[in-house]
């Protein structure tokens, strides 16, 4: 599976353009083949920043996502509304894990 986490700013004054931009991209992306999750977040502190967890199946699945019409138009329509400021991608095995609340 791979992993990316993700944080995007808006530009001043342009932070609910940059909200549907996302709400748009984020129910789009979500039905394509291979997508586990893709949901993008509001920051808590910062209103103009926003936050994305994205996983998908394999690199093949990824691939046809970037390369695909939803991530395309999502690439030429952010940069009048804001910015990347990270993208950490992470490969691997993500076994279920069974998570025992101790005691409290």
């Amino acid at each position: 599976m791979i992993l990316f986490d993700v944080s995007l700013e808006a530009l001043p004054g342009r932070e609910e353009e940059m909200a549907s931009l996302l709400r748009r991209t984020m129910v789009a992306t979500q039905v394509e083949d291979g997508c586990i999750q893709y949901r993008f977040t509001r920051d808590l502190d910062a209103v103009n920043r926003f936050h994305l967890i994205e996983l998908w199946r394999n690199e093949a699945a990824l691939m046809a996502h970037a390369s695909g019409p939803t991530f395309r138009a999502f690439l030429a329509a952010l940069p009048p509304l804001g910015r990347l400021l990270q993208s950490t991608p992470r490969q691997g095995d993500l076994a279920p894990y069974l998570f025992v609340r101790p005691n409290a």
